[in-house]
């Protein structure tokens, strides 16, 4: 019965995040048995007066249980605080002082902040005790008992109210001490399979990035072919949205003296971000390399084919999934650069100048677009000692400095010029240097990737 009427209204199951719904149950269950004992020994020792009054308050309990078994529990909650202060000052005002019931208002008092979650409605039922505690005193002084017991029954009755009270209020403590010691038990489990499926996660994660390191060219392609350069490569997470991509075409055995360089933002970040710079840079592969395309404007509208035709995005539903992308084609023979971007730009300082020149790239994605056009493909001359930069979004768009704020390219570029002289190893530690300090404690928003080469 005890544990029939403590899930009234409630699955066994829900008892954890309906525990105050399982206390009101058995602080009921409490109260109805407390008086079932009271009635015999008041009809003994004082006749039939009071037990009309004790067998009203058994049943306006069971309607507490009624309530909680039709699921309304707040109005379950609500009804049994309330008709608690209302009997209870009540019946001391039928009995006059001396009969120590005030006392189960202490147990009254307690339970708000037990069956409730609402400051307000803690504060406000607590209250309410309270002003009945104290007013209860002042009604007794004030109106005459309606039944007259003797001072040695009272007594009596004070104990028994005593005992009552105790047995209330260490129900009360025990309850949630027993639950939260299972809540933490139960907490404890979970932790355990949480950290357990993080750690076979972070595994998985892990070994997906020595894949993506392995899919893509190596870092030191780039330095090969452009000593004086450098590249920051900075996930987000573990595995990267962001990649670059460097390609040396061959004729005949021989080395062409031109290269393709790349710095790519694919849609998202972590495992999504990666597993699209994988089909990116699959799809460059496909073009560039396979298919021996070697246009960059043609190269980008190949490769949104290809992206397009891989995530089977239809026309008249099309996702946002693809690259931004800045492209480059450099022949180092005719210092020319062949330039497509995807809403990335190329940056090109000349030697000594006192401004960026930006080489705007379309605005359309390297994916799904609704309007697409062919890529822009773009010529520039370049001289010894000019350098050139492309990245994605990442750096500029980080959070950080006194206010919080981004970054912004307007402070990107303001940072190169400052530095322009500088050998590109050098301008990596300044780079680093000044995105690790603008971060500083926040959380990096996007993965970040920049390539600088000097001429």
């Amino acid at each position: 019965m005890w544990h029939k009427i403590a899930f009234l209204g409630l699955e066994e199951h829900q008892e954890f995040t309906h525990r105050e719904i399982v206390l009101l149950n058995k602080l009921v269950f409490i109260a109805t048995i407390s008086i079932v004992p009271v009635i015999p020994i008041e009809v003994i020792m004082n006749g039939w007066q009071l037990v009309p009054y004790e067998l009203f308050i058994l049943v306006i309990s069971m309607i507490t249980l009624v309530f909680s078994y039709f699921g309304w529990h707040n109005l379950a909650k609500v009804y049994f605080l309330l008709v608690a202060n209302v009997f209870i000052v009540f019946m001391g005002i039928v009995v006059g002082y001396g009969s120590g019931n005030e006392l189960t208002l202490i147990a009254v008092f307690i339970a708000p902040s037990m069956l409730f979650k609402d400051l307000r409605v803690i504060i406000l039922l607590s209250l309410l005790t309270a002003i009945c505690f104290i007013g209860l005193r002042y009604l007794q002084e004030a109106i005459p008992p309606v039944i007259e017991v003797d001072y040695e029954l009272k007594q009596n009755f004070r104990v028994i109210f005593q005992l009552i009270t105790l047995i209330i209020v260490f129900f009360e403590i025990y309850y949630f001490k027993n639950i939260n010691l299972r809540f933490q038990y139960l907490v404890l489990k979970k932790n355990e399979v949480i950290q357990e499926k993080n750690k076979e996660i972070v595994d998985s994660i892990n070994y997906a990035q020595r894949i993506q390191d392995a899919y893509l060219p190596s870092k030191d392609v780039l330095y090969h072919y452009f000593p004086d350069s450098f590249l920051l490569f900075e996930p987000k997470d573990i595995v990267s949205g962001d990649f670059y991509w460097f390609y040396n075409p061959k004729v005949d055995g021989a080395e062409e003296d031109e290269h393709f360089v790349i710095a790519a933002d694919c849609t998202g970040h972590g495992v999504p971000g990666a597993i699209m710079s994988v089909i990116c840079a699959n799809a460059l592969n496909d073009v560039v390399v396979t298919r021996g395309e070697r246009e960059t404007g043609k190269i980008l509208d190949s490769v949104r084919a290809h992206v397009v035709q891989i995530l089977k995005t239809k026309a008249d539903n099309y996702r946002k999934d693809g690259m931004d992308v800045a492209l480059c084609r450099i022949n180092k023979a005719q210092r020319r650069i062949q330039f497509s971007g995807a809403h990335n730009p190329l940056w090109l300082i000349r030697k000594g100048s006192e401004e960026v020149e930006v080489i705007k790239a379309d605005k359309q994605p390297v994916g799904a677009f609704e309007n697409p056009t062919p890529f822009t493909t773009q010529e520039i001359n370049y001289n010894s000692g000019d350098s050139i930069y492309i990245f994605s979004d990442g750096y500029q768009d980080q959070f950080g400095g006194a206010k919080g704020k981004k970054f912004k390219a307007a402070n990107l570029k303001k940072l190169l010029l400052e530095i322009q002289d500088l050998p590109m190893n050098r301008q990596y530690e300044k780079i680093k240097q000044t995105f690790d300090n603008w971060k500083a404690d926040l959380e990096q928003v996007d993965d970040v990737v920049l390539i600088g080469i000097k001429f």
